[in-house]
């Protein structure tokens, strides 16, 4: 066997084996990229288009009074209505409510199950297809699987020779009214011009699934940090009340001037200090900010701080790694190329399936 036929035989069985796993992740990807407007076209109730600057003191309260608990998360990045989220059962994932709030006037305009809107229902198929840890290691898998097939697809791609007539054909593509020929060239074409756009999705994604692994790679070139999901605060003085969400928004304010809050951990028991996320003005924009600052529940003492800014390399490269993957590192343009990239490998399959198809059917009625 030739080398060309060994990578054509690779390309061939990875994208039988785990084509339609990556096919549907690339539709829920594209949905995800623009969850959040689907979300609003949706649900008119929660079709606040631009969220104030507020601090949702008022909002912990709300949504306290009315479920009985106490939000253990509040998303505040901008754009629409806050979302609380509290947790409807101990210790069950699958149990968490997300509480949209209107915060200008911490007004209830809607509460919904996780996974029963749409971007939490993308979300749940995209990351995990709705098989919990297992299916988060599919995921993985796949996008393992993806970076190789990118590359034995280039490989079989790349025009032999340095004739110029033979990059012109290869990088363009060529008319036919045979459908076996149509279909092929629509998998050439599409699968080089997006290789990159698909390679950099595959990696990122890859990372956000094995974190640790894909650290310990990072770390071997630069120094990466480990950062906690939650930091303890001091022991409390006798009598002393825990500050609110407005106080740690201050405390904020003072540390990283011009920062934007985009989310609140709220302390869950005496112990636990506040997160705050927030975007930097020196960090690349996202949504969601890039930096963190742990802060003690009860002396608003900053007890830890993740500055993106300040950070080495290998963590900003990490951090660049969820940017990299739905396209925001490049704002609008890189979340359409995003977009479309996700519409394209569907296509990229099917194409892929009917060659397999259409040739095995050749070969069965030639040897009949």
């Amino acid at each position: 066997m030739t080398a060309r036929a060994l990578w054509l035989k690779i390309h061939l069985y990875l994208g039988l084996f785990a084509g339609a796993v990556l096919a549907l992740l690339g539709l829920t990807g594209s949905a995800l990229v623009f969850g959040e407007q689907i979300d609003r076209l949706l649900d008119p109730d929660i079709a606040i288009l631009v969220a104030p600057e507020a601090v949702p003191d008022g909002l912990v309260e709300t949504v306290e009074r009315h479920f009985g608990r106490r939000p253990y998360y509040i998303e505040a990045a901008g754009g629409g209505a806050y979302k609380a989220f509290i947790e409807e059962g101990p210790g069950d994932s699958d149990r968490v409510r997300t509480v949209f709030v209107d915060p200008a006037n911490d007004r209830i305009l809607a509460s919904k199950r996780w996974g029963g809107y749409f971007s939490s229902f993308m979300r749940e198929l995209h990351e995990a297809l709705f098989m919990g840890d297992a299916g988060g290691y599919v995921v993985g898998v796949v996008g393992l699987l993806t970076l190789i097939s990118v590359i034995t697809g280039l490989y079989l791609w790349w025009p032999h020779g340095k004739s110029v007539g033979k990059w012109r054909r290869a990088l363009l593509f060529r008319s036919s009214r045979h459908p076996l020929a149509v279909n092929f060239e629509i998998h050439r074409v599409a699968g080089f011009y997006l290789a990159a756009v698909l390679f950099v999705i595959a990696l990122s994604g890859t990372y956000l699934v094995f974190p640790r692994a894909f650290t310990s790679v990072v770390g071997a070139f630069s120094v990466t940090t480990t950062w906690p999901d939650s930091v303890q605060s001091r022991p409390a003085a006798p009598g002393a009340k825990p500050l609110s969400v407005s106080d740690v928004r201050r405390v904020l304010e003072a540390h990283a001037p011009g920062a934007v809050a985009t989310g609140y951990q709220l302390p869950q028991s005496h112990e636990e200090a506040y997160a705050v996320y927030y975007r930097d003005p020196g960090e690349p924009y996202s949504r969601f900010g890039q930096s963190t600052l742990w802060v003690d529940q009860y002396t608003g003492e900053v007890l830890l701080a993740h500055e993106y800014a300040r950070s080495s390399r290998g963590d900003q490269f990490l951090s660049n790694q969820y940017l990299l993957h739905n396209g925001e590192i490049l704002g609008l343009p890189g979340q359409w190329l995003t977009f479309l990239a996700g519409l394209a490998i569907p296509v990229m399959y099917g194409t892929g399936l009917y060659l397999w198809w259409a040739r095995r059917r050749r070969r069965l009625g030639d040897a009949g």
